[in-house]
């Protein structure tokens, strides 16, 4: 799963870097710099509302919430989503069809047990760079107070790659910069044909290192959540044997 990541890069830079026709949405505020945002927080997300709309980047709640079952009031926060069977979900597949956006990130942590305890990790690009996160938004009914926007999203995640399954057997999508227009385009409501473009976005060049545990508190959050640290694993790897 996905339950971590840092975008810390401005939307400026960001779209100079992927795309020069991307809009701020005026009715959403913009989410700043952020090193360790968690679920049930705000993020920038890119999408496009219709085939004559811009591409906008618009404020929008991690976690779509959904009934546990259909007979049920019950509910769960939705914040990934398996690609292989997200079509076929209930909660996910009208989203899949037609509500496709892309979630800027610098990079994403996942966790590795040590002992007893969880070590974590960052995944960021070759070049320390932005990448985009494959994900689904919705309506959401509520609006916060200081969020003009009620929507809210979920990333799509993926079997890992050679990186990232070192540490977890999931990972997020990373969509191409090429698929990005596909991955939008709301009027491209064929499952099979959006699947593709997931499997031709693999093969990513991701980097990893390890960071402080203080990325465990969802409080913290500054560039010390992404700094490297000394390899715990490697550490006791390494260790010398007294007997």
């Amino acid at each position: 799963m996905c339950g971590r990541f840092s975008m810390h890069t401005s939307l400026t830079k960001w779209c100079q870097l992927c795309c020069s026709d991307w809009i701020p949405d005026p009715t959403s505020c913009e989410v700043g710099p952020r090193y360790n945002l968690s679920p049930g927080q705000h993020a920038n997300v890119c999408v496009r509302d219709n085939t004559d709309s811009p591409r906008i980047i618009r404020a929008m709640k991690w976690g779509i919430t959904a009934e546990v079952h259909e007979s049920s009031s019950s509910k769960v926060l939705h914040i990934n989503a398996r690609s292989e069977s997200i079509e076929s979900k209930k909660a996910f597949a009208e989203c899949f069809r037609r509500n496709r956006c892309l979630v800027p990130v610098n990079g994403f942590f996942e966790w590795q047990s040590v002992g007893r305890k969880k070590q974590p990790y960052y995944f960021y690009s070759s070049g320390e760079g932005v990448f985009a996160l494959a994900a689904i938004w919705k309506e959401s009914s509520a609006v916060e107070p200081t969020q003009t926007s009620g929507n809210s999203f979920c990333i799509i995640t993926t079997k890992a790659d050679h990186v990232v399954s070192a540490i977890h057997n999931r990972m997020p999508v990373i969509v191409h910069p090429r698929f990005y227009e596909q991955w939008l385009d709301p009027s491209e409501r064929d499952p099979f044909r959006v699947q593709e473009l997931i499997q031709l976005s693999r093969g990513s060049t991701l980097r990893i290192r390890p960071v402080s545990r203080m990325v465990n508190q969802v409080s913290l959050d500054s560039v010390n959540c992404i700094m490297e640290i000394s390899d715990p694993l490697r550490r006791k790897e390494t260790q010398p044997r007294l007997f």
